[in-house]
């Protein structure tokens, strides 16, 4: 049996991972430069819940590829040029920035950090995006609060 020791320092990140640090009303955005973890900005919290997020762990959203419609519901986390981050059922979402783009008509949900919405999948591309109420989000948001922070303390 192994022995394992409490006081054995956190693996690092590779270079250029990137997490976000949700507390205190702000949103800190951390990379790994040179080894270290760097603050490239702060901003509002914009709503989100409290916790530490990284970046580098998010998923891929299911596609669907078989034809049937797969919904991701929840909060707009980040957004950078490539990436738009999803919190979603306790989990973290990337999806393609140029897919979602192609799929904004007039009527479409604002996708600014902290907004609610819905993006859905079928057949391996977006069928749909659109604004959910905050209410519809409470019960993901409790499921997120217990599963995000893999263990970090805040």
């Amino acid at each position: 049996m192994k022995n394992f020791r409490s006081d054995t320092p956190p693996q690092k990140k590779p270079e250029g991972s990137r997490k976000l640090v949700v507390l205190n009303n702000s949103c800190q955005v951390d990379q790994v430069i040179r080894g270290e973890w760097m603050t490239l900005k702060v901003l509002p919290q914009n709503g989100l819940p409290s916790g530490i997020y990284q970046l580098s762990e998010a998923q891929r959203p299911d596609a669907n590829k078989d034809g049937n419609l797969k919904e991701n519901i929840g909060q707009v986390l980040f957004s950078d040029s490539r990436s738009i981050f999803q919190l979603t059922n306790g989990k973290i979402i990337q999806h393609e920035k140029a897919l979602i783009e192609e799929s904004l008509k007039p009527d479409s949900p604002s996708l600014n950090i902290g907004s609610h919405v819905a993006i859905s999948y079928i057949n391996g591309r977006i069928s749909a995006i659109k604004g959910i109420q905050e209410s519809e989000v409470k019960q993901d948001q409790q499921l997120t609060k217990k599963t995000i922070n893999h263990g970090h303390s805040l």
